[in-house]
């Protein structure tokens, strides 16, 4: 039975980590899972019908949220049926399945023993082994939680098929570094090994599969990205993953009929329903637009990044800062948009005067540009009317300063008349 808990830490448990809260359900203790902030995930086993006490926990005693009463019943089963397990289990089990027959199944572990492997190759390959030994952590921390009975035994099964399948996929990433692949197989859908683990959502996966050297924007084919398929299963925090990891959130998939042209994450995202996870891919692909704009030079400048006053920040309320924190990703969408448009403009009109001074008589194209021109330049007006605006405030800020100055000046210097006349009329 899976449980969602929603709720906060106060200020002086801020500092406690996620991984150490446990839902303790009448007498089982299971650990939690960390979906985002204030959001906590567990499965708890079935139980006997029955009232028992649910909290959360540290110690598995003390309780640090509010006890609810908590009632298991009795499930109506029919005789001769037996439970269903639901289409999504079903379907994330195809998936694990494909995942783990593409991996074992491209095993070539003779083949490389057989062949001679370059020195680079071997650096790469213990460079690699050495930042994904923290995998071993997971199996005795796995095996220590299954002797205390710390999780129920569905979890347990389902943990240690996704461990066996990480272990797998780090010998399977060794081997093509060995052998000097950057491209990885497809299965017969024709996904390949990050495609299918973006749909499943194992995070674990994208850090080691980028530094073996394969790039996280590999198409499948029909040209989607892991990206495009986390986006599209709703994966938030594979999301999040692959954009730190470098995946690019401007790419788009093949044309289609329904589609001519491509879609990129934020739709996919957007198709299915997940509109907060489709504005913060929209966001990343237009700031990513933009850079791979400047960098090609079609645009000067860069974005002005957003700066959090950290002074500020502790005293408001999470709600203040989320929507602080929404506008100023507004703030960088739009400025983004604002940018490549203009440059599309510029562009746009470039080609139009190549086109009206090869197509035309000379004096005929030069009013015709020459209109281009004015039109251009109209649509600057109200950039310029600011500008103007500002520096007229600027100048009557000095001028204000300056009478301030004099006024100041001409106080004191009246002081010192009075007293020198003062001291005058004294002798």
């Amino acid at each position: 039975m899976q449980i969602l808990v929603v709720g906060f830490f106060h200020e002086g448990q801020l500092r406690v980590p996620e991984s150490s809260v446990f839902v303790v359900c009448g007498d089982s203790m299971v650990p939690t899972v960390a979906v985002q902030s204030g959001v906590f995930r567990c499965s708890v086993a079935p139980q006997s019908p029955g009232s028992v006490n649910l909290y959360l926990s540290f110690d598995g005693h003390t309780p640090i949220s509010q006890v609810l009463t908590f009632e298991f019943r009795a499930p109506s089963v029919h005789k001769g049926i037996t439970p269903v397990e639901s289409n999504s289990d079903w379907e994330k089990f195809r998936f694990q399945t494909r995942l783990a027959h593409l991996l074992f199944s491209s095993s070539k572990s003779l083949d490389i023993f057989s062949t001679k492997v370059s020195q680079n190759a071997l650096m790469e390959a213990k460079d690699l082994a050495q930042k994904t030994s923290l995998i071993s952590d997971n199996w005795k921390y796995l095996i220590k939680s299954i002797d205390d009975t710390k999780m129920p035994f569905p979890q347990a099964k389902e943990s240690l098929f996704e461990l066996t399948l990480h272990n797998k996929l780090q010998e399977w990433l060794l081997e093509n570094v060995l052998a000097g692949r950057k491209i990885s197989e497809y299965d017969e859908q024709g996904q390949g090994v990050i495609h299918l683990c973006a749909i499943l959502g194992y995070t674990w996966a994208v850090y080691p599969y980028s530094w073996s050297g394969l790039s996280l924007d590999y198409r499948d084919k029909f040209g989607w990205t892991a990206l495009h398929w986390a986006a599209y299963y709703g994966r938030e925090r594979m999301v999040a993953i692959l954009l730190s990891a470098g995946a690019k959130p401007n790419l788009v998939t093949d044309p289609t009929s329904r589609n001519p042209g491509g879609c990129t994450a934020a739709d996919l995202a957007s198709v299915n329903g997940y509109d907060g996870l489709a504005a913060y891919l929209a966001e990343k692909g237009l700031v990513a637009h933009v850079e791979d704009m400047t960098l090609a030079g079609n645009v000067s400048g860069s974005l002005q990044p957003t700066t959090n006053d950290s002074a500020n920040s502790e005293n408001c309320r999470e709600e203040e800062l989320y929507l602080k924190d929404t506008l100023a990703a507004y703030r960088t969408a739009a400025d983004a948009a604002a940018r490549i448009q203009s440059a599309f403009r510029e562009h746009s009109f470039k080609l139009r005067t190549k086109e009206v001074q090869s197509s035309n008589p000379e004096i005929e194209a030069r009013n015709i540009v020459a209109a281009m021109k004015i039109q251009h330049a109209f649509r600057n007006f109200d950039a310029r009317k600011k500008i103007t605006a500002a520096a007229q405030i600027q100048c009557r800020f000095r001028t204000w300063k300056m009478r301030k100055d004099f006024l100041n000046m001409r106080r004191q210097a009246t002081r010192i008349q009075v007293s020198s006349t003062s001291s005058f009329s004294s002798f």
